[in-house]
């Protein structure tokens, strides 16, 4: 019983692990929806280019910035509620 128990342990850790993928695609998404709201801008109108690890180039409605990933949640291999931070005072173009 016991043994039965560790392994589904152990299966459950080892299949629930997030990737950097993961991390990365809910930074961009927290970076557009941060962006979209500090540029008054609808997200549609948004771009994002990965800049480096966790860094984001945002543009839209001719403004841009840089953000940076700093937090996200993380369970059973679900990646949510990602915060993000302007590292850059936003521009206009």
């Amino acid at each position: 019983m016991k043994l039965t128990i560790l392994s589904i342990l152990l299966l459950l850790g080892l299949t629930s692990c997030a990737t950097y993928k993961d991390f990365t695609n809910g930074y961009r998404v927290a970076a557009k929806k941060q962006a979209s709201f500090d540029f008054n801008c609808p997200e549609e109108k948004i771009k994002v280019k990965q800049l480096g690890a966790s860094g984001f180039g945002v543009k839209g409605c001719g403004k841009r910035a840089s953000y940076v990933g700093v937090n996200c949640e993380a369970f059973l291999g679900t990646i949510k509620n990602c915060t993000v931070v302007q590292s850059s005072k936003f521009q206009k173009k």
